[in-house]
């Protein structure tokens, strides 16, 4: 069986993950932006207290990587780890072949 025959379907997935990873930025975009709301006042109140801006920002970007990078270390193990196992579906297909 050749390639020929998954166009529609190789298609298809391409959409499906397109839009599965817009959503994935959607759901970190507004996983970011609650963080950062919530911890407004505080944000406020140190600098109004002399907290220098580099430092107030420095502790909202670690505070921000502690949610992002644990949940992309996630994602990307889910990704190879299916990756091998969905590998095994399309033999007949090679990335060269057209």
């Amino acid at each position: 069986m050749g390639c020929s025959n998954w166009t529609g379907a190789f298609r298809a997935l391409a959409f499906f993950s397109l839009a599965a990873l817009s959503l994935a930025c959607l759901g970190l975009y507004g996983t970011l932006s609650y963080l950062v709301h919530i911890r407004q006042r505080e944000t406020a109140l140190r600098l109004a207290l002399g907290a220098a801006p580099r430092q107030v920002l420095q502790r909202v970007v670690a505070r921000g990587l502690r949610v992002v990078v644990p949940g992309c270390a996630a994602g990307l193990a889910l990704t190879a780890a299916l990756g091998r196992v969905l590998s095994g579906c399309f033999m007949a297909c090679r990335s060269t072949t057209r």
